[in-house]
């Protein structure tokens, strides 16, 4: 009897450190000398495009897009990224982020399906971001939390990994892979 108690003991705090090791997230911070830089307004400024996939929490894939993009910086502060998705059952939809930097790493963002304020951060390779998109499912807004993380490859390849959440649980996965001209 003592063994088994023992053995639920373990198990249980196995599965709380798992839960709270899940939930941490590591920062773009340790990408910092990481090669090449990434900035969103050096590399989100002028044309770019993208193509991508989404895939349920099971890892199935459900949609494929591609996406043209335009970002237009008014100085190094303040910027708007253009977006124009068609998705693989011709699907359309149009995004204009409005971005702001804090300073040198940090930066805001904000759209018309996002929730609240994105939160942004780079460093080296690096860009990542935190915010609530407002998706519709079935002819209602469901939101759903993103977990974004984009690489660059080299100068004119970004990758995009992304964890799409809803209350804590992943949903599904984005991958999208950009290209400047």
């Amino acid at each position: 009897m003592k063994l088994k108690k023992l053995l639920s003991t373990v198990f249980i705090a196995g599965v709380f450190t798992m839960i709270l090791s899940g939930c941490s997230s590591p920062s773009a911070e340790m990408y910092s000398k990481n090669t090449p830089t990434l900035t969103i307004q050096q590399y989100f400024n002028g044309p770019a495009t993208a193509e991508g996939m989404l895939q349920n929490w099971r890892g199935k894939q459900t949609r494929r897009f591609n996406v043209v993009m335009n970002g237009t910086w008014a100085n190094d502060k303040e910027g708007i990224l253009h977006e124009e998705f068609v998705f693989d059952d011709g699907e359309k939809q149009t995004r204009d982020w409005h971005l702001t930097m804090i300073d040198a790493h940090h930066f805001t963002g904000t759209a018309h399906d996002v929730v609240g304020v994105a939160k942004g951060e780079q460093y080296g390779n690096t860009i990542h971001m935190n915010y609530v998109l407002s998706v519709p499912v079935n002819g209602k807004p469901m939101n759903i939390a993103i977990d974004d993380w984009l690489y660059a490859i080299n100068d004119k390849t970004v990758i995009n990994k992304s964890t799409l959440s809803k209350f804590g649980l992943n949903v599904g996965y984005l991958t999208i892979a950009f290209t400047k001209s």
